[in-house]
């Protein structure tokens, strides 16, 4: 997998950062003069942060594709939490949000 795209970065473009634990769609802060990319105030080198001893924390290119199956998935979460529900796919948890009103974004 390459890492080029971590030499396009820019502050403001949408990354995210993903460790074992959790994938978070954020932005970039800014990148410092040695080209270091800060995201949530870590400092991250060639796309990784080894501060942590237990968990690497890497950065993932946010692509609109990738962007859209993040945000589908968070909103299929979500929608599956107010419902108590174990299994729904996207597309039902599009057509109960609406016939319950949940108010829950994509």
């Amino acid at each position: 997998m390459t890492q080029d795209w971590l030499k396009n970065l820019k502050a403001g473009d949408y990354v995210f950062i993903s460790s074992r634990m959790e994938k978070k769609l954020t932005t970039v802060q800014r990148i410092t003069a040695t080209g270091r990319i800060v995201v949530y105030n870590i400092q991250f080198i060639n796309g990784a942060n080894r501060s942590n001893k237990w968990d690497m924390i890497v950065l993932e290119e946010a692509t609109d594709e990738a962007i859209k199956n993040y945000k589908a998935m968070k909103f299929t979460r979500a929608v599956k939490f107010a419902m108590g529900s174990a299994e729904i796919t996207y597309a039902q948890a599009k057509e109960i949000n609406e016939i319950l009103n949940l108010r829950i974004g994509e």
